[in-house]
C-alpha cells in the first residue's frame, strides 16, 4: 500500500513523499521475501542430504545374517 505524505521545506512549499512498503517493492521487482529463501535453501540442502544418507546406506548395506567360510561340508 502507497501512502502520500506532504513534508513541509518551508512555511508556504510542500513536497509530497510516498512512502512504499517492501512488499510492494517485492511485487514491483518480482523478488522472494527473505524468509521463504532461506525456508527453500533449507529444504533442498536437507533433503540433498537425506539422498547422500540413503545413497550411503544403499552401499555399505551388510546382511544381518552370518555365513560359514568355505565349501560346504557333504552329509
Amino acid at each position: 500500500m502507497v501512502s502520500i505524505r506532504l513534508h513541509p521545506i518551508t512555511t508556504h512549499t510542500y513536497v509530497i513523499k510516498l512512502r512504499l512498503q517492501n512488499g510492494d517493492i517485492r511485487a514491483e521487482l518480482k523478488v522472494k521475501e527473505i524468509l521463504q529463501l532461506m525456508e527453500e535453501m533449507q529444504l533442498k540442502w536437507y533433503y540433498m542430504y537425506k539422498g547422500c544418507l540413503m545413497t550411503h546406506r544403499l552401499l555399505n548395506w551388510m546382511p544381518n545374517t552370518t555365513r560359514f567360510h568355505g565349501r560346504p561340508q557333504k552329509h
